[in-house]
């Protein structure tokens, strides 16, 4: 991505920043919430969440979309609205500082890579931030770095065609690289 293209993005995305938690009882029982962008709409799946199968508001569904609602970033910015006759209720959002963080490093610098180890080469994709191949004894792994709201991010290793069960999370870039080297090792024993 181009410098141009990530100002773009990071514009789109406070444009898009949910301002608004809505809970409401659908037909037939079920709540869901959803945290709406200052035009009222919901613009990410993560965004829409079923609470379960509750056929009214209550405080367990209250605490439970709160709860939601911290997990993503954001707190209330007020309280809870009364439920209206449709059990609908609503309450103001403002993004709490570890969103701050987290939208710092979804647009600022990627982390840098550890070290290779011997025998690995890395190769960096250059249409994809946070994105890398690596290639050891003729396997090719990709290696995705994701940030995330509560933490600093997230390493997910995916070992391609040939070993397509082989996948981790990792919390390190150095946990990911042992990753790729046990895979290849087994590999190499095949």
């Amino acid at each position: 991505m181009t410098d141009q293209q990530i100002q773009e993005a990071r514009a789109l995305e406070e444009q898009q920043r949910p301002v608004k938690a809505v809970l409401s009882v659908r037909n037939g029982g079920g709540v869901t919430l959803r945290l709406q962008s200052r035009d009222g709409t919901v613009t990410a799946p993560a965004y829409r969440i079923d609470l379960g199968g509750d056929t009214y508001l209550h405080g367990g569904v209250f605490s439970a979309a709160s709860d939601a609602i911290h997990d993503l970033g954001f707190r209330l910015d007020g309280g809870w609205s009364d439920p209206t006759a449709e059990e609908t209720s609503h309450t103001p959002l403002t993004e709490t500082f570890e969103y701050l963080e987290y939208i710092e490093r979804r647009f600022g610098p990627v982390p840098d890579l550890a070290p290779a180890p011997d025998g690995m080469t890395i190769r960096a994709d250059a249409m994809e931030r946070g994105h890398w191949y690596l290639c050891v004894e003729r396997c090719v792994f990709t290696l995705r770095w994701a940030p995330k709201v509560n933490g600093e991010g997230e390493w997910t290793l995916s070992a391609g065609v040939d070993f397509p069960s082989d996948k981790g999370e990792f919390d390190t870039c150095e946990e990911a690289f042992e990753g790729v080297m046990s895979i290849a090792r087994q590999a190499a024993k095949r």
